[in-house]
């Protein structure tokens, strides 16, 4: 994952210039090479880590998918939580300057925290976000591998069959990239036939109907002696609907969300309780999706079908990756070019691109919690399967078992209140820096010198990675000390305790911070009195709060049931 933080932090920066260009012209032409940009990167960037697993698993054994696994976490656990931190305080910063100083404008070049912004938008959102979505992919890819080996261990079925299952994973990885390649090409088209409003969503939907066809042409070659074809289609569908769910519950295009908008025009409090209420309604949805094509996978297959169908469910990662990326990058060249001198006509390109961009946003926050949840539980049920425990006797309640649940009922909320506390000193410190520059560096205010940008980076930097000290400490030695200590019975309560807190907070936080940022665009964009009213003013104070769940709270949670899971195995496998 270095190697691809590599890729995206030195190749994305170099290309922006290139792409603010290029919509001197037509619109579909601006769109077409920001979506050809940011594609072929996706694809770079999709390929790496897949060529390494393979790599890896031909040359070690097949334990070596948890090394792997963990180097994919602590990666993304530094850039996720640390740059949502970077992220968050930097936008934050930049939101409240204009109250905080006086005639500090928002959004102008002049203005340290809107470059801040920008860069946490890459760090956080863009770098951090692949990381994190890869890791469930790999997650369900070593579930898959994991319960093969155990059916090979234990000599469950005939070898021979299992030579063909062995590589159904290795084949549905490539068909992923396959069907996100035929999704690209769908989206160009689309887009050079000026069929570009929804050209983002319509490809997600195509990759996985794709991912379907190339799952039964597999199946019937490969694992159809196995397990049916069935778990793999249950995991498919349960993406289309979780994808629908979050866009239907935040987009301002449906009626669930519109109360928060409605709302906003009697203070900002109201606006936040009907986010909230949505949020908690996902969560019930969620669960319901979730169990329902997981009983389904069981009744058809077992636990292997179960684990099949989660693998189903991340198979369309490359094509969300690829959408997301285009999204965040449309963020980032908008801005630019509003902050840059660049001519009126791409600066509407620009923002045109990045409202198409926005349709996708909510997608990738559901899509990235879902994944990071049932590909949590499918490690770990497949981790069950190969170490040949008995279900029944591992849940069978004792104290070790209910201490290990209430630890990690409790652990996630420790590790979100020590990032909160640090995201709000962090701000004030931001705040006051940017306050301190507007006075100090001559002639700043009259735009005739830049701001002290590497200075406020460095400082950002330095206080983001320093507040991850004790969150870190938590994540990774908590699960080792109380393992190591109390054996395998307190490590199995505590994955069931953060499993639990992550699927009840996790899509709430995201739903809800989605569903207020979704509001604040559409009275921006000129609804309930526009960008001037009173509406606006109550809806991005409460936006502030929304920012923090979406963008800081929720991909933590993601981060950490991950990493707590994976840690405790690595633990369980030295203690067995």
């Amino acid at each position: 994952m270095l190697l691809v933080s590599f890729v995206s932090f030195t190749l994305y920066p170099k290309l922006i210039p290139a792409i603010i260009n290029q919509n001197l012209g037509y619109l579909k032409d601006g769109i077409l090479i920001q979506y050809k940009t940011t594609s072929s990167l996706s694809f770079l960037i999709n390929s790496l880590p897949m060529i390494f697993l393979c790599i890896s698993l031909l040359i070690f054994d097949i334990e070596v998918i948890i090394g792997f696994s963990l180097g994919l976490i602590f990666t993304a656990l530094f850039l996720r939580i640390g740059g949502g931190l970077y992220y968050t305080s930097s936008d934050l910063a930049n939101q409240l300057s204009f109250e905080f100083g006086e005639n500090i404008p928002q959004n102008d070049k002049r203005n340290p925290g809107s470059i801040m912004e920008l860069i946490g938008i890459y760090i956080s959102q863009i770098t951090g976000f692949i990381c994190d979505v890869l890791g469930s992919y790999i997650f369900s890819v070593a579930g898959c591998l994991l319960t093969i080996f155990s059916l090979t261990k234990f000599q469950i079925v005939p070898h021979d069959i299992l030579n063909n299952f062995y590589f159904f994973p290795f084949m549905m990885i490539f068909t992923g990239l396959a069907s996100s390649f035929i999704s690209y090409i769908f989206c160009v088209v689309r887009i050079k036939s000026e069929n570009h409003s929804n050209f983002l969503l319509e490809g997600i939907y195509l990759s996985i109907f794709l991912c379907g066809l190339s799952a039964f042409i597999v199946s019937r070659i490969t694992a159809n002696q196995i397990v049916s074809f069935s778990p793999f289609i249950f995991g498919l569908i349960g993406a289309i609907l979780i994808c629908f769910l979050s866009e239907y519950i935040t987009s301002q295009r449906f009626q669930p969300s519109k109360p928060s908008c409605t709302n906003a025009q009697f203070g900002s409090i109201l606006p936040f309780l009907s986010s909230s209420s949505l949020g908690y309604k996902t969560n019930s949805v969620f669960l319901f999706i979730s169990f329902s094509f997981l009983s389904a996978s069981y009744l058809v297959s077992g636990t292997v079908g179960m684990i099949i169908a989660i693998f189903g469910f991340v198979c369309v990662t490359h094509t969300i990756l690829q959408t997301k990326i285009f999204s965040h990058f449309s963020v980032i060249t908008a801005k630019l070019s509003t902050l840059s001198s660049a001519k009126q006509i791409s600066v509407q390109h620009l923002k045109k691109t990045e409202s198409i961009g926005a349709t996708t946003v909510a997608v990738g926050n559901g899509y990235a919690t879902a994944a990071a949840i049932l590909a949590t539980f499918s490690i770990l049920f497949s981790f069950i399967y190969i170490q040949h425990y008995d279900f029944k006797s591992l849940l069978v309640v004792d104290f070790r078992l209910l201490i290990g649940i209430l630890i990690g009922l409790t652990l996630p909320f420790t590790v979100v209140s020590y990032l909160l506390k640090a995201l709000s000193s962090q701000t004030i410190a931001l705040l006051k820096e940017i306050s301190r520059q507007y006075k100090e560096i001559p002639y700043l205010m009259e735009n005739k010198s830049h701001p002290d940008i590497i200075k406020l980076s460095d400082h950002t930097t330095y206080m983001s990675m320093n507040a991850m000290i004790v969150p870190g400490i938590l994540i990774g030695l908590v699960p080792i000390a109380l393992g190591f200590v109390f054996g395998i019975k307190l490590s199995i309560g505590l994955i069931i305790g953060c499993f639990f807190t992550g699927f009840n907070q996790g899509l709430f936080w995201a739903v809800t911070g989605d569903s207020l940022h979704f509001a604040k665009r559409h009275i921006e964009d000129g609804h309930f009195g526009g960008k001037d009213s009173s509406t606006f003013y109550n809806i991005r104070s409460v936006d502030h709060i929304g920012k923090a769940y979406r963008d800081l709270l929720n991909p933590t949670l993601n981060i950490l049931i991950k990493a707590v899971t994976i840690i405790s195995i690595f633990v369980i496998l030295n203690l067995a």
